[in-house]
């Protein structure tokens, strides 16, 4: 008897498919031409969004209200600031944010000449100093007095000229002795009289002493 060998098949390799290479193939060329296409839109929306110009009123509002005269000088200067117009439009932000408040108050007419007007002013004494004139200095204890003993001052300021003479009291009954001087000082050293005073109308201003001495003068 003779035998032979069977041969041991071989496994199969199964065959790829054409059609489905091509596709695949496909795709990625889309791909990768749909990236580059987005990638060189963007690029040039961007340099043409830098490049564009725009109204004047746009950039107006873009560098903070500026005014349009700076706006147009600003243009001149930069390369990416372009105007499309110089045209000027009405801006209600920049006309409410300007407005002032109209004063209920007849406006009050200044003097003309040295010493027609002056301004007294007496303060001190006090314990603490009061928010109107200070909101940021606050005193516990009493104001130390100056080392002559002084705890008032008084102020005298010209109208016209706005200088002021600045005196130290002790107390607020002395402030009719150094009225009365200064005013002689202004007699002897300018030979002018004061012609107006206005004070706060305070007791220590508003009494016969002051009024007898404001008629002698003429004041």
């Amino acid at each position: 008897m003779h035998f032979e060998a069977i041969p041991t098949p071989r496994p199969r390799t199964p065959k790829q498919s054409t059609t489905a290479t091509t596709t695949a193939a496909t795709t990625a060329t889309t791909t990768a031409a749909t990236t580059a296409t987005t990638t060189a839109a963007t690029t040039a929306t961007t340099k043409k969004a830098k490049g564009r110009a725009l109204p004047l009123e746009r950039w107006h509002q873009r560098l903070g209200h500026l005014n349009h005269a700076d706006v147009k000088q600003l243009a001149t200067y930069s390369s990416q600031i372009k105007l499309a117009n110089n045209k000027e439009l009405f801006c209600e932000p920049c006309t409410y944010s300007k407005q002032h408040t109209i004063p209920n108050h007849k406006p009050q007419i200044r003097a003309k000449a040295i010493f027609d007007l002056i301004h007294i002013d007496l303060d001190g004494g006090k314990k603490s100093l009061s928010k109107a004139n200070s909101r940021m200095l606050t005193f516990d204890d009493d104001i130390p007095p100056t080392p002559k003993g002084a705890k008032y001052f008084m102020i005298i300021t010209d109208n016209y000229s706005r200088y002021r003479w600045f005196f130290a009291l002790k107390r607020k009954s002395d402030a009719k002795k150094v009225l009365e001087d200064w005013i002689t000082i202004i007699q002897t050293q300018f030979y002018k009289t004061p012609k107006r005073i206005r004070t706060d109308c305070g007791k220590e201003w508003l009494n016969k002493i002051l009024s007898k001495f404001a008629t002698k003068k003429g004041i």
